[in-house]
């Protein structure tokens, strides 16, 4: 398609005379303005990735062949800067050099470009989750300690875990509203899966196109190690635009009703790669999908399957969208499940139970590390017990409640006092004694948690916080 130039243009007109350049204001150029807090968030998230570079340079050494559980040293070594000292330099690296405004990508929580945005959607949530539901889909459990516990037990023990999490991948300054997958015949490492993200009011795709949602669609064939980061982590298939059109199939398949139109070339077909490194190409098409009413066709469904199965007898499920499906009792004493044409059970009423939100894990990981702290130090200490640590594990601990809180000042001063105990530790640990590298950890590793992007934005931003105007750099 190509646009069509006119001759006679109002906001272009044909110059009468030499043009002159002309800027559209004569004023000085305009100076970026930053929260105070988000200043001081990044100059701990920054010493956080110091200490932990520190603490890897002194235990890299103890790694080498021939040293006492060098092995052991080693994995250590590759677990902190794989999971942690390289995921955040690309924090702080892709601030500078990945745009915040939408170009078609997502990006992982370190910053990196993700998985594409290949799809779209009109309609409300509810309206997602019925017809997600009805094509066979299910949705992602939250990622958490033991969600991701459980999915590591799934792949050693080659157990199916439908509800398995996703990686958070970020849009619009967030991470997504939810996630939902399809496992491939019972197999933790393969899986097809989609995630969502509501588009904020009043936005829309380039060329002035709105819509209600955009997802990301891919689909995992195996397990391995990030290109980038050296994590463990799902692989990609490098097709993203079949796991696009199979999706797309799967829920016209479950409701011949949702419409598809399509975005030609909203971005030009490309080959990149995604936050783990993995070859991604695609056409550049956009499909927008229009699943307004799903929702309320799903429950007329659910009715006439109520009504056929009624000659059986018996109730259903409490919960018609637990894992097990919705049952019916038969005369036989036996159950039936109801289920949609995509082979799982869908409720006349989309509801989605109300949780409480908690702290990041971040918070408790941290709360453990300081409670094995003064552990250990008491125990080198006996008989004798140090009041400097008692009293400064009294202090961390109140401090972390407050930031459980999401008290800022509070999160600032657990910061500064653990910042100057990781620095006591490590200047101490210079002589590779075994038991200094382990005391030094746990502040380190302290300090690292709690500067974690998720606790930064757990104590979050308010209103009426003081900015900082930075001026613009002087060409």
């Amino acid at each position: 398609m190509r646009i069509k130039a006119e001759k006679t243009e109002h906001r272009w007109p044909v110059p009468t005379s030499e043009p002159e350049y002309e800027r559209s204001s004569s004023g000085p150029a305009p100076r970026r303005r930053y929260a105070l807090y988000d200043i001081v968030a990044a100059i701990f998230s920054f010493i956080g990735l110091i200490f932990a570079i520190w603490f890897g340079l002194l235990l890299l050494p103890l790694g080498i062949p021939g040293e006492p559980l060098w092995a052991l040293n080693l994995i250590f070594f590759w677990a902190l800067f794989a999971y942690l000292a390289i995921p955040r330099l690309h924090q702080v690296v892709s601030t500078i050099y990945v745009p915040d405004y939408f170009i078609g990508r997502t990006r992982t929580a370190d910053g990196i470009l993700g998985d594409p945005v290949n799809l779209s959607f009109d309609g409300e949530e509810n309206d997602i989750h019925a017809v997600m539901r009805a094509a066979g889909w299910v949705k992602a459990d939250p990622l958490s300690l033991r969600s991701s516990w459980k999915i590591i037990l799934s792949y050693i023990f080659r157990r199916s875990y439908p509800a398995a999490p996703v990686s958070h991948l970020f849009l619009f300054d967030r991470e997504e509203d939810f996630a939902y997958q399809k496992e491939v015949d019972g197999n933790i490492s393969q899986r097809h899966h989609v995630r969502f993200w509501r588009t904020p009011p009043g936005w829309t795709l380039p060329g002035g196109i709105a819509v209600d949602w955009v997802a990301a669609a891919t689909y995992d064939r195996s397990v391995g190690l990030s290109v980038f980061t050296g994590q463990v982590t799902h692989k990609i298939d490098p097709d993203v635009d079949a796991e696009r059109d199979y999706l797309i199939a799967t829920l016209r398949y479950a409701d011949a009703e949702v419409g598809v139109g399509v975005v030609e070339q909203y971005f030009n077909a490309y080959h990149s790669r995604n936050g783990g490194g993995d070859e991604i190409h695609t056409d550049g098409d956009l499909p927008v999908l229009d699943i307004n009413g799903a929702a309320e066709r799903a429950g007329r469904a659910a009715g006439i399957n109520e009504a056929a199965a009624g000659d059986d007898g018996g109730a259903g499920s409490d919960d018609p969208w637990d894992g097990a499906g919705a049952t019916t009792q038969s005369r036989e004493g036996g159950t039936k499940r109801r289920r949609s044409r995509g082979g799982v059970p869908v409720p006349a009423a989309v509801s989605e139970a109300t949780r409480r939100e908690l702290p990041p894990p971040p918070v408790g990981l941290a709360a453990v590390l300081i409670f094995l702290d003064v552990v250990l130090d008491l125990a080198w200490s006996l008989p004798q017990v140090p009041q400097a640590s008692l009293a400064a594990f009294a202090v961390s601990a109140i401090l972390l409640i407050l930031v459980a809180a999401r008290r800022r000042w509070a999160w600032v001063a657990f910061m500064l006092l653990h910042c100057a105990i990781s620095f006591l530790y490590l200047s101490q640990a210079g002589q590779l004694e075994i038991g200094e590298i382990v005391r030094a950890s746990f502040p380190v590793l302290a300090v690292f948690a709690v500067s974690a992007s998720s606790v930064r934005h757990w104590v979050g931003k308010r209103g009426g916080e003081p900015y900082v105007t930075v001026p613009p750099p002087v060409v």
